[in-house]
């Protein structure tokens, strides 16, 4: 069935309008973006299928162009408003974070938080080193790039930074 014959509170444009966005799924968001589904599914089809093929919304927001357009119902306008979506998302977090750090220190459950965010499109897996206070605030941090085969010991990394009262 097309999206177009469904009863209209059921689209996502009208569900966005009527409960807001927080109430709609991520295929629903998705299909928003794409507008139009393929000759084969709605436009909530391809936008569900986008999750299902990439894992979800974090293996989608890794995703490349070419690998978009590999997806059948995408061409380079919807992988483009795709990817642009993307990195407003990443960009939100990044300037969020940037305004609290002027606050005060991050917590190191935040400092995980935003490094989550930030490595989420990485290919590669990487250590991330944070030195706290004794009042639970972040003074430090850096992050450890793991070559392929060798992972560096936590003891070694921190061994430098400890002062050797602790």
């Amino acid at each position: 069935m097309r999206a177009a014959l469904a009863p209209a509170s059921d689209l996502p444009r009208e569900r966005l309008e009527k409960l807001g966005a927080h109430a709609l799924s991520l295929g629903e968001l998705l299909a928003i973006l794409l507008r139009t589904g393929d000759r084969n599914r709605n436009v909530l089809q391809v936008g569900s299928g986008l999750l299902v093929d990439f894992g979800g919304l974090r293996g989608l927001s890794r995703a490349s162009f070419r690998e978009l357009l590999d997806v059948g119902g995408l061409g380079k306008a919807k992988a483009c408003s795709l990817l642009a979506a993307l990195e407003l998302g990443r960009r939100l977090c990044a300037e969020e974070r940037s305004e609290n750090e002027d606050l005060e220190r991050e917590t190191p459950r935040a400092c995980l938080t935003r490094w989550s965010v930030e490595l989420a499109t990485e290919q590669r897996e990487f250590i991330v080193a944070a030195f706290a206070d004794g009042r639970d605030r972040v003074m430090e941090e850096e992050r450890i790039s793991c070559l392929l085969y060798t992972s560096p010991s936590p003891r070694d990394r921190t061994r430098s930074r400890m002062p050797s009262s602790a």
